[in-house]
């Protein structure tokens, strides 16, 4: 039998944790209350950033945010594939 509470996973490309996307910050905050009424909740977010030109490594390297050189590599050739 399964659980009879709620659980939450958001997925989406677009990066969670971009502070400039008004979009990013809302669900964040949404996800925070909820996860404060004891929801479990789970994201996977994805590397575009609503900054056209900041490239996702640099990004996540000034944020602080560990990252792996190989899902990089990855991000980058699903972003812009090689023709």
């Amino acid at each position: 039998m399964t659980p009879a509470y709620p659980r939450l996973l958001f997925a989406s490309y677009h990066c969670l944790l971009d502070p400039a996307s008004g979009a990013a910050v809302e669900v964040r905050e949404l996800l925070e209350a909820l996860a404060v009424r004891n929801v479990p909740v789970l994201a996977f977010c994805g590397a575009r950033l609503d900054r056209l030109g900041v490239r996702i490594a640099s990004w996540l390297d000034h944020q602080g945010i560990r990252k792996s050189e190989q899902h990089l590599d990855f991000f980058h050739d699903v972003v812009n594939p090689k023709t």
